[in-house]
């Protein structure tokens, strides 16, 4: 084989692997464009069927406990929360409602919301496998309660007096 053939074969060779890795690129970046459109699609189902609290650019679905029932177990015994999820304790009037960590498994963030959807207070709250367990109670009334994953107001720069939106669905 000469120097003119050798070269003209190289560069046959890597033409060919050019063309079988643009290939491979294109694939991968139609196959990461449906899985972020069907992500994005089933969060979005999921979020226009639930009610939504938002906070800047962040919204969260929620179910609610609006009943003694679904207040008294909640996420009780719950192994993991989807991160863009939580529930919402609908109180029918302002009270300092207070809650606690019994028999759960995950640490949650607790935000109480007065009727004008202002957060006064927000704890981080470890699990509580015990037979006794801490009380957590604002010391301003509150309409609302919201628990979400323990890593939720500080990611997206929640605090006290902080003004929310809840969008409740029809």
């Amino acid at each position: 084989m000469s120097k003119n053939d050798e070269k003209h074969s190289l560069k046959m060779f890597l033409n060919c692997l050019a063309i079988i890795i643009g290939i491979k690129l294109i694939i991968l970046f139609f196959f990461f464009s449906y899985y972020y459109k069907q992500k994005n699609s089933l969060m979005t189902s999921f979020l226009e069927s639930s009610p939504q609290f938002c906070f800047n650019d962040y919204c969260f679905a929620l179910e609610i406990a609006d009943s003694q029932e679904k207040r008294e177990l909640w996420l009780m015994f719950r192994e993991q929360l989807n991160e863009w999820s939580g529930m919402i304790f609908v109180f029918t009037w302002e009270d300092y409602h207070w809650m606690w960590m019994r028999n759960m498994v995950i640490p949650l963030d607790i935000i109480w919301v007065d009727k004008n959807y202002e957060v006064v207070k927000i704890i981080s709250a470890n699990p509580c496998e015990k037979e006794i367990c801490d009380i957590y109670k604002p010391n301003v009334k509150n309409l609302f309660v919201i628990e979400m994953g323990s890593w939720v107001a500080k990611k997206i720069w929640l605090e006290q007096w902080d003004k929310i939106e809840i969008l409740w669905i029809e």
